[in-house]
């Protein structure tokens, strides 16, 4: 039930006469809502999107068609969302083998329920989904993929990380392993994540950077901060504190050793204390993201477990959690770290253009294109988006900005980095060049094959893709499906061209009368031909009688003379 006036009136979405079975599970994101139902001795899923009232449909449940993958009840009943954006969502279902804990991401559109996979082994340890979204950069996403050792089996020893199946390599996976990966097209494409340059470890050797943890903010718009390590995948101890300022593209290494860590003021300021007791450095602050660091003076011995703050408010005041002095202790001590103080300036505005601003116009493509990570000009979900942001130089307060200030989107021509595998679909490996294919045929159904199955007017012939849900591309490749009209299968007989595309222009009513008409057309020829026939036929006896009584005449004639 739905109400909108604490239950005054309500409105039955999934009404009984639609569903097969009682329902046992609802999950509601923005604006989609999931409804896992019991139908018989399994489970069906049904999808509702808000996304539908803008296409003028009435709101409706659709039944989802659910991929090869979901093979058990248990995957629907631990479905989880990801991420709901108006245009589309991105859920986890986990696989149907409890062991080891990791699952499969799936993209779902306002345009219907099918399920696309995107992601296979997202990690899904004790706490929690391994899945970080970048706050404040559409479609910027970081996950842990986890690989078992069966996984290891049926993959090639190959170095290339990206050039197989699973996304790592045999030579790389001994055992249970995790691998970090990025993504910046909602989930349609996954890479490796860069190391810090100035290394030995590079991706095309098989080595990146791996993330346990990480913290972003929509307030301060590609700042990523996060812990862990570089190798081939992540390890038991984390080695590192990582910075990023372009959404996980290029990285900086900040502190060497494991930190707890928090975001403050809007962005503006982040603090680091040490996690372990051996470890002397007391609590730090940076206001210019890792490049230099100011003490904060002593805490109470003992490690901190967490540091507490809210990246979005403009308050710099962080809690240090830290647990009793001895493992008989129980108590939890809190301790406030007050930044306020410290940096009172707050930061001028003017023309984001200008180099007196305090602020600069940032673009994830521009950052990537800068650090070498791409080496042409691309779009995000077919926009290039330009943020305002505060400059790592100016140590200032960030103000509240009116929200038109703060983004610029101007539309792309549409590439194939614009499109994501079909239902049915779904790509190879993970590189952004490798195909959308069916991993059942070799060639995806023909027209003729979808008429005959579905016994529709008109069907959908997909070439393998559909649109991102979100990307507002313009032009450029078109990889979107066809609408082909199936000949034998009523209404639609004939078409005419109009504007490069076929109209029909003919009913079945017009078919019926035509064909009626042929049927009359060909009886009257029969008759007109029949009677030309038998005309025909009496002039030839007719010409064969005079013919005959001339030769009557003839003989008598000669009998005669020869009697003279």
């Amino acid at each position: 039930l739905v109400t909108t006036n604490f239950m005054d009136t309500n409105v039955e979405w999934l009404p009984r006469n639609v569903r097969p079975g009682p329902i046992l599970h609802v999950v509601l994101r923005f604006n989609f809502v999931f409804a896992v139902v019991e139908e018989g001795s399994g489970r069906a899923l049904f999808v509702y999107s808000e996304g539908h009232r803008g296409l003028g449909q009435k709101p409706a449940f659709a039944r989802a068609d659910m991929p090869a993958q979901v093979t058990h009840t248990r995957q629907l009943e631990g479905l989880q969302v990801l991420a709901a954006e108006r245009h589309g969502s991105l859920i986890f279902l986990p696989e149907a083998s409890p062991l080891p804990r990791r699952g499969d991401v799936y993209s779902c559109n306002y345009e219907g329920a099918a399920f696309v996979l995107v992601l296979q082994h997202l990690s899904a340890g004790e706490t929690g989904l391994a899945w970080f979204p970048v706050l404040g950069v559409d479609g910027a996403l970081l996950a842990n993929r986890a690989f078992s050792g069966e996984d290891d089996e049926s993959l090639e020893d190959d170095v290339d990380i990206s050039a197989v199946d699973s996304g790592v390599s045999s030579s790389l996976v001994r055992g249970p392993s995790v691998v970090t990966h990025a993504s910046y097209d909602f989930g349609s494409v996954w890479k490796l994540v860069p190391a810090p340059p100035g290394g030995s470890c590079r991706v095309r050797d098989g080595c990146s950077l791996h993330l346990r943890e990480m913290r972003t903010t929509a307030a301060a718009p590609g700042l990523v901060v996060a812990r862990g390590n570089t190798g081939r995948s992540l390890l038991p101890d984390v080695k590192g504190l990582y910075i990023s300022r372009n959404a996980g593209l290029a990285w900086v290494w900040a502190r060497e050793g494991d930190f707890a860590f928090a975001i403050g003021s809007a962005g503006d300021v982040v603090v680091v204390a040490p996690v372990s007791p051996h470890h002397p450095t007391p609590p730090q602050a940076t206001w210019d993201y890792g490049q230099t660091w100011t003490d904060l003076g002593s805490l109470p011995s003992g490690p901190v477990v967490q540091l507490v703050g809210h990246p979005s408010t403009r308050a710099a005041m962080f809690f240090a959690v830290q647990p009793g002095g001895t493992e008989d202790d129980p108590t939890t001590s809190l301790t406030t770290l007050d930044l306020t103080t410290m940096v009172t300036k707050e930061c001028a505005t003017g023309n984001f253009w200008n180099s007196d601003s305090d602020y600069e116009r940032w673009s994830p493509m521009d950052a990537a294109e800068d650090a070498g990570v791409i080496s042409r000009p691309i779009c995000l979900l077919g926009r290039r988006t330009a943020y305002v942001r505060r400059k790592a130089s100016r140590t200032c307060i960030t103000r509240a900005l009116p929200r038109d200030d703060t983004r610029d989107d101007t539309p792309c021509p549409c590439t194939e980095q614009d499109w994501e595998c079909d239902f049915g679909f779904q790509r190879i490996d993970v590189g952004e060049s490798s195909p959308c294919v069916d991993p059942n045929r070799d060639t995806g159904p023909s027209a003729a094959e979808l008429c005959a199955q579905s016994g529709a007017e008109r069907v959908r012939v997909s070439k393998g893709y559909r649109k991102i849900p979100g990307d507002a591309c313009t032009g450029g490749v078109d990889q979107s499906p066809t609408e082909q009209f199936c000949m034998g299968n009523a209404d639609i007989a004939w078409y005419r061209a109009q504007d490069g595309e076929s109209v029909p222009f003919l009913s079945s009513k017009g078919m019926v009368f035509l064909t009626v008409c042929a049927a009359a057309l060909v009886l009257l020829w029969r008759k007109a031909a029949m009677a030309h026939a038998a005309t025909m036929q009496q002039h030839h006896r007719k010409t064969a009688r005079e013919i005959d009584d001339i030769f009557d005449v003839d003989e008598e004639g000669d009998e005669e003379a020869a009697l003279l």
